[in-house]
């Protein structure tokens, strides 16, 4: 092994959202050559994700995030090292055997959206992000939202280091062959025309007052379905109410489609080939899926709130109050009908894409690590 040792918590590889970013930070850093990086977590999804590189080492665990068994088995395992990064904030409580500590706090959702947790999981959730912020000798966060959420929650000097996650443009492009968009349609049952949801099914995610919107467009005989990346049984958090829209009216039931999971090399087809990305979450600390989309050649409509606004800039994205139905409807409604807005729109995606890339904010990651 050459270089400082660099020991990352990659338990969450799979995850939808933290899981890109650890991967890219990690082959980002890889590419340096300047560590030797430790990866903590399953052999098996590691090895799928980070190819055989005698800049990584893997200690192979099995470990559930958020558990009692994690604080009493982390500090245990992390080897001595240079750096030891948690890229979230369920961090080792107990000493490890690090020169220093990192962090990255995405958001504060679990403190925001507390009401949707029980007790025990809220309590946990403001004492870990506390103890993360006083613990580590370097806390990041993922944009300037995020950073002043954190302040708002967690009394500290402490400077917090906002970094931009990034995009993959050699993965999130327009495909121009045509059998190939043809048989991921086919694979997927894709519909005609349809608007397009990415995202999970968490409750800032606002897919209820979407749905409601959509069936206002339905009502208008607007010829389009409703496509949710995800399984239908994902909902959670007290999201019945979703359950109880769709069972209760079959005309709104039969014009949303839920694909089950989708392989990363499959989603830009999705978003090509979709008419909108309709993004109205109440809440995020940064947002991937508008970039993707932008990066493809789809129009994004997206809320006016939290980190949306910073990430889509002022010309990228049709903006909406995610808190009234209405404001939705009428956002899709004028992406769908107006093509003028649809060109502007696609063209200004276009470039805001190309100012985020994970080359970049771990340039910037590693600048700030090394002083």
């Amino acid at each position: 092994m050459v270089g400082k040792v660099f020991v990352v918590d990659a338990r969450m590889i799979l995850n939808s959202g933290i899981g890109i970013y650890i991967e890219n930070f990690v082959k980002g850093l890889a590419n340096t050559g300047k560590y030797s990086i430790v990866l903590l977590g399953s052999e098996k999804e590691l090895s799928s994700v980070f190819d055989n590189n005698h800049y990584y080492k893997i200690i192979d665990i099995d470990v559930p995030i958020y558990s009692i068994l994690e604080q009493l088995y982390l500090p245990f395992v992390v080897p001595k090292c240079d750096i030891f990064w948690s890229p979230h904030y369920n961090i080792p409580l107990l000493p490890i055997r690090a020169k220093k500590r990192l962090v990255t706090i995405h958001d504060t959702y679990h403190i925001t959206f507390g009401n949707t947790l029980g007790p025990f999981k809220r309590l946990y959730a403001k004492l870990m992000l506390k103890i993360a912020v006083a613990l580590s000798d370097i806390v990041f966060t993922v944009s300037e939202f995020s950073r002043s959420e954190i302040y708002r929650h967690v009394n500290t000097k402490k400077n917090i280091i906002s970094i931009y996650n990034g995009i993959d443009l050699n993965k999130f492009s327009i495909n121009n062959n045509s059998h190939i968009v043809y048989k991921v349609r086919e694979k997927l049952s894709l519909p005609h025309k349809y608007i397009l949801f990415v995202g999970n099914v968490k409750p800032n995610k606002n897919i209820v007052r979407l749905l409601l919107a959509f069936k206002k467009l339905i009502s208008k005989d607007f010829n389009y379905c409703l496509v949710i990346v995800g399984k239908k049984e994902g909902f959670i958090n007290g999201d019945e109410e979703v359950f109880d829209l769709l069972k209760n009216d079959e005309i709104l039931s039969s014009r949303v489609t839920f694909t089950g999971y989708v392989d990363i090399m499959d989603l830009p087809i999705l978003y090509q080939s979709a008419a909108v990305l309709a993004f109205p979450s109440i809440y995020e600390g940064f947002g991937l899926p508008p970039l993707e989309a932008m990066a493809c050649g789809c129009p994004v409509i997206v809320s006016s709130t939290s980190s949306l606004p910073e990430v889509c800039g002022e010309k990228a994205a049709l903006y909406i109050n995610p808190l009234e139905v209405d404001s939705i409807a009428d956002g899709l409604q004028s992406v769908l009908l107006n093509e003028n807005i649809r060109k502007q729109l696609i063209l200004e995606g276009s470039l805001r894409c190309k100012e985020f890339s994970w080359s970049k904010s771990v340039s910037k990651f590693i600048v700030s690590i090394e002083r």
